[in-house]
């Protein structure tokens, strides 16, 4: 049948990821929004480069167990699940966050938990984004950093519980490493979130964080 090799093909990269541009080491994070629309986002992004508009206000990368998206159940319409995903990448702060998710419950309903956790890892990434943090990736037991400026970040991470140390000489442009150890009964995704909002919201336009899931590895 014509065309059946590229849909099988578009099937396995829509399953398996298609490498370090679309996912990390062919993890598969494009199968959570899909072959068709990540390229719809990232030719919205080549255009708003070439138009001269912001990228992603928090271009912090986050990698460390979460799954979140946007189900094609809550938004059907393709085209507005791709506007409410540029609207997060865009909202820089826990308010505009906030807002973003108050209106679209608002549109379609009671915010499923994959929409929780994407909102979760928006709200980590706003607030590592002061503190000039581009990573936070996950190895073995800890939790890496990597930051232009790390005494911020080792100060505030220091309050939490677990083992926190900066590891190796930063590099020319002054980006070092900091890893944190959170004791095991505390290394699953909420009580991290939990642990993170608590000492990073502190001086951040909005209060606590309201987000809750049920218990998730």
């Amino acid at each position: 049948m014509l065309g059946a090799g590229f849909r099988i093909a578009l099937r396995d990269l829509e399953l398996r990821g298609a490498g370090n541009l679309l996912g990390p080491e062919q993890s598969g994070h494009i199968a959570a929004v899909g072959y068709e629309l990540y390229c719809r986002l990232l030719e919205g992004a080549v255009e708003d480069l070439r138009e001269g508009r912001p990228l992603d206000a928090s271009p912090v990368v986050i990698d460390i167990g979460w799954t979140g998206y946007l189900p094609e159940a809550w938004i059907p319409t393709e085209g507005r699940r791709l506007d409410a995903y540029r609207r997060l990448c865009r909202a820089a702060s826990l308010d505009a966050i906030s807002e973003v998710i108050d209106d679209l419950e608002s549109a379609y309903g009671p915010v499923p938990t994959p929409v929780l956790r994407l909102r979760q890892c928006r709200e980590v990434a706003a607030m590592l984004m002061p503190l000039g943090v581009r990573t936070m990736v996950r190895r073995d037991a800890d939790l890496v950093f990597m930051s232009p400026r790390p005494r911020p970040l080792l100060a505030a991470l220091r309050t939490l519980p677990g083992r926190v140390r900066a590891v190796g000489q930063p590099a020319a442009d002054g980006t070092g490493e900091v890893w944190w150890r959170p004791p095991v009964s505390r290394m699953n995704l909420e009580q991290i979130y939990k642990d993170l909002s608590r000492v990073l919201a502190a001086g951040h336009a909005c209060g606590p964080m309201n987000a809750t899931l049920p218990p998730h590895g």
